[in-house]
């Protein structure tokens, strides 16, 4: 029986890391994917420099990608980059020296700033790594 446990939780791991990274799929129970995140950094004054092309106002941000089970993000797929932040699900797509001009512009200081959150980063794999223990000690207790 103990082979048999050790055998699927290995066929897990396996099917967990050479699922094709796409948008969010729904298998039964299962829902897995890849999702963009939208951070913002820091605000922008609203004025017609740092608006998009429909009159939006953004903010400065950071945009990444991270792959999900059940909404857990388990690991970056896209490095976090500098981006205009609009909100939660839109950016606006800035060259380095577009960022480099608005933050000397707004004394913002971009060191540090251009990354990753923990949750998506460590969180995600954390709470992973607990409910694979938790699964482990429920089943050799019985």
């Amino acid at each position: 029986m103990k082979k048999r446990f050790f055998v699927a939780l290995a066929f897990a791991f396996v099917a967990m890391f050479t699922i094709g990274l796409q948008d969010s799929n729904a298998k039964g129970l299962i829902v897995w994917g890849t999702a963009d995140k939208m951070e913002k950094i820091a605000d922008l004054p609203d004025t017609e420099d740092y608006q998009t092309t429909d009159g939006l106002n953004f903010d400065m941000g950071v945009k990444y990608s991270v792959f999900h089970i059940f909404w857990i993000p388990l690991w970056v797929t896209n490095e976090a980059i500098a981006c205009g932040y609009l909100d939660g699900n839109n950016y606006v797509e800035l060259t380095e020296e577009d960022v480099k001009v608005i933050a000397e512009a707004n004394a913002i200081d971009m060191s540090g700033k251009v990354k990753t959150s923990f949750w998506n980063s460590y969180g995600g794999k954390l709470v992973a790594i607990l409910v694979l223990l938790i699964l482990l000690v429920v089943y050799v207790k019985k």
